[in-house]
């Protein structure tokens, strides 16, 4: 009998490392399987990007839908690079928000 395991992270890493694991099966006529597991899990990659044009001069904003796949509230740090790093680019939003379990927020950016 195939046996497909998946796992899910409950929280995203921010390096390289390996994670371990064990599956047990009692068998029927009283003996058993062990099973010792190793993952490795690597840091969450960006999901999307976004290219945004403006007029000179002009405020403008742009809404990014964030989602959270866990089943629980998280907290969420917010921080943003431009390429290439240009001084007169002005951008606000909130460093930090929160969105329910399994829910999507948008998230405003004024720029």
């Amino acid at each position: 009998m195939p046996l497909t395991m998946t796992a899910s992270p409950e929280v995203p890493d921010i390096k390289v490392q390996d994670h371990q694991g064990s599956l047990f099966f009692p068998i029927p006529d009283g003996s058993a399987l062990l099973y010792n597991l190793v993952g490795r899990s690597t840091p969450a990659g960006s999901l999307q990007t976004f290219d945004c044009s403006l007029k000179a001069k002009k405020a403008g904003f742009q809404i990014i839908p964030i989602k959270n796949w866990l089943k629980h509230s998280q907290r969420f740090v917010v921080n943003w690079k431009f390429e290439p790093n240009d001084k007169s680019i002005i951008v606000n939003g909130a460093q930090t928000f929160d969105i329910a379990g399994e829910a999507v927020k948008d998230y405003k950016l004024s720029i």
